[in-house]
């Protein structure tokens, strides 16, 4: 069995260069087509993945969008977005730094 499947690329995400890591976005990246076939229109080829690498880079997706939301509601206070998020100040503040979130300017 090859481990090159073809999948659709929208149910999973690219792969990393570094093959089992996950970027600091929490994003794979894309591997190359090593049999040389066209997977054909709206999908890609990539390498067999393990169920942690899947769950971690989807998870890393959902709280980054999570943390954007909330700093974006907040009106960009840090403080207030940690307190709708349910985490600490410094566990917001050490994500925003793993994931290269800036806090939104906001004119007052």
């Amino acid at each position: 069995m090859s481990p090159i499947s073809s999948l659709d690329a929208p149910s999973l995400p690219p792969r990393s260069a570094a093959v089992g890591s996950a970027g600091a976005d929490g994003e794979l990246a894309a591997s190359p087509d090593q049999t040389g076939d066209d997977p054909g229109p709206g999908r890609m080829r990539v390498a067999v993945f393990s169920l942690r690498q899947i769950v971690g880079a989807a998870v890393a997706q959902a709280e980054g969008a999570a943390i954007r939301r909330a700093l974006a509601d907040a009106y960009g206070d840090q403080r207030r977005a940690a307190d709708e998020l349910s985490v600490s100040y410094s566990t917001l503040r050490a994500k925003m730094k793993r994931y290269g979130i800036a806090s939104p300017a906001f004119p007052r």
